[in-house]
């Protein structure tokens, strides 16, 4: 083989590299989805948690309007969720997010009413480790890593 055809078989091969690579680094139609809409849900996932400390302290006003804004931080998740076409691989588990986001908000919005009200029953209350928020988040977890592992994203669960 003459000099110029190992340089043409090099160029070739380095052509086919930086090809491949690039293709690799494009994002999945599944991470694409994900993308669409984390930003909204990490937003409640961070408003949730920050709503831990105020109820640290019982069922108060300042636990009130912290569980208040989660309830609509998931509201806002839900819908921006609500308003994607998932790919067939997240349908599922899109849709179960999404129910989760719903039921998540209704939850809170009653317990934010329930502590402003001094209301500490357990079945109407989200304390910061028990209540009934806190079968809904366990669930919406268990669909978060499912998202997780099947579109090869990182989303952080809910607690």
């Amino acid at each position: 083989m003459s000099r110029f055809h190992t340089f043409l078989v090099g160029v070739a091969v380095a052509a086919a590299c930086a090809c491949s690579a690039a293709a690799a680094a494009s994002p999945s139609s599944s991470q694409q989805y994900v993308a669409s809409w984390a930003s909204s849900y990490r937003s409640f996932a961070k408003v949730y948690v920050q709503a831990y400390r105020p109820c640290l302290k019982g069922a108060t006003a300042s636990c009130g309007a912290a569980q208040s804004a989660a309830a609509a931080a998931a509201t806002r998740a839900a819908a921006r969720l609500a308003a994607l076409k998932p790919p067939a691989a997240l349908a599922h588990d899109a849709a179960q997010l999404g129910r989760d986001l719903r039921s998540a908000s209704t939850r809170l919005a009653a317990s934010a009413a329930a502590a402003r009200a001094g209301n500490t029953s357990a079945r109407v209350w989200c304390s910061a480790e028990q209540g009934p928020c806190t079968i809904v988040l366990i669930g919406m977890g268990n669909v978060v890593q499912d998202i997780n592992f099947t579109a090869g994203v990182d989303l952080p669960l809910p607690a």
